[in-house]
């Protein structure tokens, strides 16, 4: 029987929060400021997806914190979301699969945010890794046809420019006890590539199968800006020239 490695994710629960407290992010939020309400939610396989409700605290002027652990006998996960209202989107989840079977995870995340009537710029990146949480020899995080580790969402739709880590694509561990990566990747950096408008979210939507006992932690980003002024794109057009030269040297 694969043991209990819910004391991990709890460890990493407990480092998150004293980080958070050290760099002021867990402060009192005052009595006539109210968070965002993030859209969180977790899909197992084709299930009805489960609805989570963070109380978010505020970390600056538009910014806020979200974080915690949720619990069901099947898995388990530890969350540490930071949004931006102007908007940016910047999550880490470390989640077990405490089943002995292999199963479809998908969690998104949608932060309200100010609209961009325009065209916009947009950036974004995933990294993490997989474990062999049980012990026993294998672990493996993995795409399925038609899916991507990490996908951005403005409105709630997929944004092709903003996928990353697509079909397919594994990590694999193979040794007892250990740790393979996953990425990291970006997309947009240096220099940001073109978006849509905004309405109203942006959203970054993490879909993987996970073996049985296994871990997985992930830490992605998701940034929208409006498209700058003329003098603006002069700057990112340079910059890109300079990263190419750069990357020929």
């Amino acid at each position: 029987m694969p043991f209990n490695v819910r004391p991990r994710l709890t460890t990493i629960l407990g480092s998150m929060t004293a980080l958070a407290f050290a760099a002021g992010i867990c402060q009192s939020a005052s009595a006539d400021v109210v968070a965002p309400d993030l859209e969180f939610y977790l899909q197992v396989n084709e299930d009805a997806p489960i609805e989570f409700y963070p109380t978010g605290v505020p970390t600056g002027g538009d910014t806020w914190n979200w974080q915690g652990t949720y619990d069901d006998p099947n898995w388990s996960m530890v969350y540490n979301i930071n949004g931006d209202t102007d908007p940016m989107l910047n999550s880490f989840v470390a989640f077990q699969n405490n089943t002995n079977q292999i199963n479809l995870y998908t969690i998104t995340v949608a932060l309200p945010v100010a609209a961009i009537p325009g065209a916009t710029l947009m950036d974004g990146s995933v990294g993490g890794s997989v474990t062999d949480a049980n012990g026993d020899g294998f672990a493996q995080a993995a795409t399925v046809l038609g899916s991507s580790i990490y996908q951005g969402q403005i409105d709630g739709a997929d944004r092709p420019a903003a996928t990353l880590l697509p079909f397919p694509y594994a990590a694999t561990v193979g040794t007892s006890g250990g740790t393979t990566a996953i990425g990291p990747t970006s997309f947009g950096q240096p220099v940001p590539v073109p978006g849509p408008g905004v309405l109203a979210t942006i959203g970054i939507r993490l879909q993987f199968t996970l073996t049985p006992g296994d871990s997985i932690a992930l830490t992605s980003f998701f940034r929208v800006v409006p498209v700058p002024a003329p003098g603006g794109l002069a700057l990112l057009g340079l910059a890109g020239l300079s990263a190419r030269r750069r990357r020929r040297a």
